[in-house]
């Protein structure tokens, strides 16, 4: 019986337990069926890499005949078998570059597919981050409806006594009464947002949210707006993923130019046939090895049509690149803008709830020395719930735009919001490989212009952020209300 309590105590303490942000970030991070999804694509898209390695690799084929053949001597009929097998070897030794090209394509792929599953994740945490903050706020948002209810239930109470003794009109208490039935519409209103915001964090987590504990501040915001200019420029996922694209556009430039190009093969064969198909013992073997040198002539103009093309979509992306860094310009910019008016807001909000607060409480003391009406009260009242509905909804934008404005600058991740993460493993599998692959690679690559490096193009700067008109937040986030 003793171990019976015990463990129903240990398992009411499991279900009573708080969750914080941490556990919500860590269970959305193992679950989540769209990250989850990612990480499976982007082993797929590593895997080109491999691919394009295996093109230095050696081609073996067998072949294997038996033919049996009738021949009618002098009206008997002779048959005879025979076995032909042939082995065939062939290692490319150089092919024009093309090889090196795929491997670079590869690489810029799998480069890209590193930062779009970043970016996902991204969009995820953020996405997690609100929908916390959303619970605590909806949570908050219907406690204060329900305080609202009661107290004018008791207005309401407080208001048919004295219209018994006359003391107000049916007007004053009409007024109460249409105050109360509008304060019950309003509950049920915040206790459907909150299910909403319930079922989102479902959504996203996996499991419906327990009693959430305080969201702590967001950590590591930039101090001005310069500073976030310069952070996003290198950790900006969309400015990355742009570069990458035009890597692998210029890499398939190179994999056209290689249709103008040489290849080199290393060719060993080894067969045996028999002499006589009537006498399968007696067999010959021959054993050849060549270096097989190819040379085509592309003189119908598909050759140069895919140079074009691709040299076209290599501008492109080019271009590309300057449109993903001016919009990264614009989201840190809004994001910013977003945090600095919440922030500004949210003082202002707190002010405001203060105020509306000793207000109410004189207005009330005031009816009571009959000095204000029942409408006075009710006024004040709603006006008193007007602003912390308000305040609780500016916190949350405050909360929210902090992310936002990481999220813009690439910076937002699991790690920060769950310290005890273990953060799963994105290198690529790396997969047998010939040991002069190296080599081969080294002598593939003689022709092959090889792209710029990420932070060079990084540096490259094109668009110049506007650093004048701006309203900087405070250097502390703003602490929960």
């Amino acid at each position: 019986m003793a171990i019976l309590l015990a463990a129903g105590l240990v398992a009411a303490t499991t279900t009573a337990r708080a969750e914080t942000l941490a556990d919500a970030v860590a269970l959305a991070y193992d679950g989540n069926p769209q990250l989850m999804a990612q990480r499976a694509q982007l082993r797929a898209v590593q895997e080109a890499y491999n691919q394009a390695l295996a093109s230095y690799g050696p081609n073996a084929s067998l072949e294997l005949a038996r033919t049996r053949s009738r021949t009618d001597v002098r009206g008997v009929a002779v048959d005879g078998t025979a076995d032909t097998n042939q082995l065939s070897v062939e290692q490319p030794l150089y092919l024009g570059g093309a090889a090196h090209a795929a491997t670079n394509l590869a690489r810029a792929q799998a480069a890209s597919g590193v930062e779009s599953q970043l970016q996902a994740g991204q969009q995820i945490l953020q996405s997690v981050i609100a929908a916390y903050a959303a619970v605590r706020r909806d949570e908050e948002g219907v406690r204060i409806a329900r305080e609202n209810v009661a107290v004018l239930q008791q207005q309401l109470k407080d208001t048919d006594a004295r219209f018994a003794l006359y003391e107000v009109t049916i007007t004053d208490r009409s007024q109460a009464a249409a105050r109360l039935a509008a304060a019950q519409a309003q509950l049920s209103a915040r206790e459907g947002q909150l299910a909403q915001s319930r079922g989102d964090y479902l959504a996203l987590i996996g499991q419906n949210p327990g009693q959430l504990t305080a969201q702590p501040p967001i950590a590591n915001l930039p101090a001005t707006l310069e500073e976030a200019f310069e952070r996003a420029e290198h950790e900006s996922h969309t400015l990355r993923i742009a570069i990458y694209a035009e890597q692998q556009s210029q890499a398939r430039v190179e994999q056209a130019k290689a249709l103008y190009r040489p290849t080199v093969g290393l060719q060993v064969q080894s067969a045996e046939t028999p002499l006589s198909t009537f006498d399968p013992t007696n067999t010959e073997r021959v054993t050849t090895a060549a270096v097989v040198l190819r040379q085509t002539f592309p003189i119908n103009g598909l050759a140069r049509s895919r140079v074009v093309a691709a040299q076209a979509q290599q501008q492109r992306d080019r271009l590309l690149i300057d449109d993903a860094r001016r919009q990264t310009v614009r989201s840190v910019s809004l994001a910013w803008n977003q945090l600095a008016a919440a922030r500004v807001a949210l003082v202002a909000r707190r002010q405001e709830v203060q105020a509306q607060q000793i207000a109410y409480d004189s207005v009330k003391e005031e009816q009571r020395l009959g000095l204000r009406t029942v409408l006075d009260v009710l006024n004040a009242e709603q006006e008193l719930r007007d602003a912390k509905f308000g305040l609780i909804e500016t916190a949350y934008q405050e909360y929210v735009s902090s992310a936002a404005l990481l999220g813009a600058m690439g910076e937002l991740r699991f790690s920060d919001f769950s310290p005890g993460l273990v953060e799963k493993d994105t290198a690529p599998r790396r997969a047998f490989r010939v040991p002069w692959t190296g080599l081969l690679d080294a002598v593939d690559a003689i022709a092959v212009r090889e792209p710029a490096p990420l932070e060079q193009t990084l540096s490259q700067r094109a668009v110049q952020p506007d650093r004048v008109l701006r309203l900087e937040p405070a250097q502390e986030p703003a602490p929960e209300p």
